[in-house]
């Protein structure tokens, strides 16, 4: 959707990072070397903790990108580490125990709280 209303080129990379343990090198699905100097932005579904958020941008900044701003869907301000999003589509107050589901398709992208 980026692509219809921005006059500048957008290249979409996914950086997958496992959650149990996040200093494994995270998968990226491209030459990371085309970061360097660019605006990029890391776009996470749910923040929770930041542990994910920390360390994908972590992972981008080795790249000497120019500048970095984070996306979150749902922000749940449970955090562990020093980390905000820059912008948020949803602020939940939730307890440690609920989970969050968010789920994508066609016509039907929804956000659940179990």
């Amino acid at each position: 959707m980026l692509n219809e209303v921005a006059d500048f080129k957008i290249t979409l990379l996914s950086l997958k990072i496992d959650k149990k343990d996040p200093l494994k090198t995270p998968e990226l699905n491209g030459d990371g070397k085309q970061l360097a100097g660019k605006s990029v932005v890391i776009l996470d579904d749910v923040l929770n903790s930041g542990r994910t958020l920390m360390y994908a941008a972590c992972h981008v900044l080795q790249w000497k990108v120019a500048k970095l701003r984070t996306v979150v869907l749902v922000d749940r301000k449970h955090r562990k580490f020093p980390i905000k999003a820059d912008f948020v589509g949803l602020t939940l107050s939730t307890t440690l125990q609920d989970h969050i589901e968010v789920v994508f398709e066609k016509g039907k992208d929804a956000v659940y709280l179990e």
